[in-house]
């Protein structure tokens, strides 16, 4: 079994009880939660439907999965959680293939996507447990992949993050909340005339 300092278990029952147990053929607004399979090394795309979604290289499309699930696939953070087992899979952050999967919205069929990319802004921790150096590790290959990756966005936006934030550190949600939306106001007349 692949190990983790933390099961999840927890967290996928409060993600239950959040979405009411709901499947991803269930939502009604286009959503993409993607993971990655540790067997396979593919990107695993759950979505809410399959219809007109474009196949993609290295991705595997499904919508036969409940929300919970998908949503703690995409949580487990390698080192920090166990990865999601699930028909013979073992799903972990989608962030460890593309950090910004805006090419499978667009495959999916969504025309204007608005991405917000806060890989950036990861600084090097103080302290350097298996954790922190899993976490470190992981933003240092996502910034080398996002370089690679043509993504299709209509807008990009790059919250200004506070200095001390990082994936781990949940006191700062706030406050990254708040760069958000100021990001997001700061271009609002560019989001009503392409989103509109």
């Amino acid at each position: 079994a692949c190990s983790g300092l933390l099961k999840g278990d927890r967290m996928e029952k409060c993600f239950a009880k959040l979405t009411g147990n709901r499947r991803m053929r269930d939502l009604t607004m286009r959503t993409v939660i993607p993971g990655v399979d540790l067997c396979s090394g593919l990107t695993v795309a759950c979505t809410n439907s399959l219809l007109g979604v474009r196949t993609l290289k290295n991705v595997r499309w499904t919508a036969d999965m409940r929300v919970c699930e998908a949503m703690r696939a995409t949580s487990a953070l390698p080192a920090a959680f166990q990865p999601k087992k699930i028909d013979g899979m073992y799903l972990v952050d989608g962030g460890v293939a593309d950090v910004l999967p805006v090419d499978l919205l667009v495959a999916a069929g969504v025309p204007n996507v608005l991405a917000v990319d806060v890989s950036d802004f990861y600084r090097m921790p103080e302290r350097m447990n298996i954790i922190e150096v899993a976490s470190h590790s992981l933003s240092i290959m996502e910034t080398r992949l996002r370089e690679c990756v043509t993504r299709g966005e209509k807008l990009l936006l790059n919250p200004d993050l506070p200095e001390t934030s990082g994936v781990l550190n949940l006191g700062q949600m706030p406050e990254c909340m708040e760069a958000g939306y100021q990001a997001a106001k700061e271009v609002m007349p560019q989001i009503r005339r392409i989103f509109s």
